[in-house]
């Protein structure tokens, strides 16, 4: 895979949860990403973070 961050995000949580630590995880994302807002390809980018936001 090209982006390592989920896998790293995943493997940290992992660790801590067989290590029964505490711990806290900020996820932040920019509000509106680089380009023309109306445009598909920034639209697509908007949908599939309101998906994964609102999953959870």
């Amino acid at each position: 895979a090209d982006n390592l961050i989920p896998m790293e995000l995943a493997l940290k949580i992992a660790s801590k949860i067989r290590a029964k630590e505490r711990f806290a995880i900020y996820i932040v994302l920019p509000m509106w990403p680089e380009g023309d807002p109306k445009s598909g390809a920034v639209q697509e980018i908007l949908f599939w973070q309101e998906m994964v936001v609102s999953y959870f």
